[in-house]
């Protein structure tokens, strides 16, 4: 024994490095190398973000786009008068076109002139006196019929008397009155439409059939061509928004150098660019922080660990005086012994006495018995069942823990989902619920809800009631209507709610204003209430519920 704790105590000697260690170990290095490692995780996360950002900007100066920004907004603003714009345009430019197809048709098909169409008086009066007939002049002719007629009478008169002077006048009576209806016919008024015509701006051959053809199509041209002109006039206009969209755009582009492409697809870029800058400033912020605190933890780390060299030293001499504490256990047990065994460490131990060597043997044998015995106890047929028996609840109870583990897991899981769903749905939830039991209890009662606790309460117009203070009918009337603004409020599709028997347990009053309560809500979505209580059917068929009647 003396000569291992003289082992022990030359062994202890190699590690006086042990004395360099810090009392608290590698804890306050632990600390510090988390923290210096965390801050690098962040600086890392925080470079990330901003090399995100800026590959989304693109080389851009944020102070031009800063100085450009009331711009921007203008021209994001215009998308829809840009768009409106081009298509205003293309409706203008497509029916002028078609105008101007009509207008060449009916050229070519009239043989028009621009002189015509221009000059041309296509008024009714023209068109009036095209279609007017001429009246013939009233002609006398009176007198030369009663000259030709004594003319005859004397002709006739001359051949049967033989009278030669007789038969010379006759002949010249009807000689005059055949010159004188000569002479009126040559004195009828012609028809003057052609020196009309003239002067209303057609050639002087334009017939009236011709003049009558041409002047609704003049009209028609002279109209076609104003409503192309107010198509191009329209045309122009838009394209002058266009224009000026477009020339304000390009200089926004200039400024921050791009190169345009279509005005939609720019001016939404500047937008998100635009809208990225103030998240670049403080990704550029962040980036900073972060990295000033990576350098100060690093530099916390470093001046830790500079009185011991390096990691790998401060982890050895930790280690040593692990090791060595372990050995001041040891020798304070051999020193512990001795002292209690009274033995002087300055001695040489004594000789054992040959009875004492007896008295081992003996005891030697009675531990060999004990172990007989204990073999024996072991191979009994109730030891074997009992030892199996354990195996097999110490099977079930590493099964249980394991289930417990994952039923942990599980609760935890839901409670946070729950969490979660409870402050994005509760106030929906309440309010809801609120007026179903309104409904319920005929106004006698309202949800009252503290965000704080999450506790529910009812109130009236005298009093609030917690939980513990409800009747259970109370009780029940507020859980069904939790329960069903719970299914209105959660399901993004409308599912059908299955009640079995919910209201079994209300009074009369409470089953009415429950029934009414469940036909509200079946107009929102589909119930199905099964129930053997005839008074919960007799209400529901009076509200109107589609009733069925099941038998066994």
């Amino acid at each position: 024994m003396k000569s291992n704790i003289a082992g022990l105590t030359e062994e202890r000697k190699k590690m006086n490095d042990a004395d360099k260690a810090p009392t608290d170990g590698l804890d306050t290095y632990n600390e510090l190398k988390n923290k210096a490692d965390n801050t690098l995780e962040r600086k890392n996360e925080a470079d990330k973000t901003l090399e995100s950002i800026k590959e989304q900007i693109g080389e851009v100066n944020c102070e031009t786009l800063a100085d450009n920004k009331d711009k921007i907004i203008r021209l994001n603003e215009n998308i829809g008068t840009y768009k409106q714009s081009e298509s205003k345009k293309d409706v203008a430019e497509t029916e002028s076109e078609k105008v101007n197809g009509r207008i060449s048709k009916l050229i070519e098909e009239y043989r028009l002139t621009d002189d015509l169409i221009d000059n041309a008086d296509t008024g009714p009066e023209t068109v009036e006196r095209a279609k007017a007939k001429m009246p013939k002049a009233e002609k006398k002719l009176a007198v030369p019929i009663i000259a030709m007629v004594l003319g005859v009478i004397s002709v006739a008169a001359a051949f049967f008397a033989d009278v030669t002077a007789l038969y010379a006048v006759g002949l010249i009576a009807i000689a005059i009155g055949a010159v004188l209806v000569f002479v009126q016919n040559k004195t009828d008024k012609e028809d003057d439409f052609p020196e009309f015509i003239a002067t209303k701006g057609f050639p002087k051959n334009t017939s009236k059939n011709d003049a009558i053809r041409l002047c609704p199509a003049i009209d028609e041209v002279r109209h076609l061509k104003n409503v192309k002109d107010a198509h191009a006039e329209e045309a122009f206009r838009q394209s002058e928004i266009i224009q000026e969209l477009n020339s304000e755009l390009k200089n926004v582009l200039n400024a921050v150098g791009w190169t345009p492409t279509s005005y939609d697809e720019d001016v939404r870029k500047l937008r998100t660019v635009s809208e990225s800058v103030p998240k670049l400033i403080e990704a550029e912020k962040i980036v900073k922080e972060t990295s000033e605190n990576y350098l100060r933890a690093y530099s916390e780390l470093n001046e830790y660990l500079t009185p011991y060299g390096s990691e790998e030293e401060l982890k050895r001499i930790v280690a040593m005086k692990a090791e060595r504490n372990k050995l001041d256990v040891k020798l304070n047990a051999f020193n512990e012994a001795l002292k209690n065994s009274g033995v002087d460490l300055d001695e040489e131990l004594p000789e054992i006495p040959e009875d004492l060597e007896n008295e081992i043997g003996g005891l030697r044998t009675e531990i060999g018995k004990v172990q007989n015995e204990k073999s024996k106890i072991l191979k009994d047929a109730d030891t074997e069942s009992l030892y199996t028996e354990k195996s097999s609840l110490e099977a079930e109870l590493d099964e249980q823990i394991r289930r417990w583990g994952v039923l942990s897991l599980e609760q935890t899981i839901v409670d946070r989902a729950c969490d979660e769903i409870y402050e994005d749905m509760q106030p929906a939830v309440i309010q809801t619920a609120d007026r179903y039991l309104d409904m319920m209890t005929c106004g006698e009662y309202r949800m009252d809800s503290d965000p704080r606790t999450r506790d529910v309460a009812v109130k009236s117009s005298t009093e609030v009631k917690t939980g513990d203070q409800w009747s259970s009918g109370l009780a029940g009337q507020v859980g069904l209507s939790l329960k069903l603004a719970v299914a209105k409020e959660l399901s993004k599709e409308t599912l059908p709610i299955i009640l079995d028997d919910v209201l079994l347990f209300f009074d009369s009053e409470r089953k009415q204003g429950a029934c009414k309560a469940l036909a509200e809500v079946a107009e929102e979505m589909q119930i199905m209430l099964f129930t053997c209580d005839r008074e919960t059917y007799d209400f529901m068929t009076e509200i109107g519920a589609k009733t069925i009647i099941m038998h066994r």
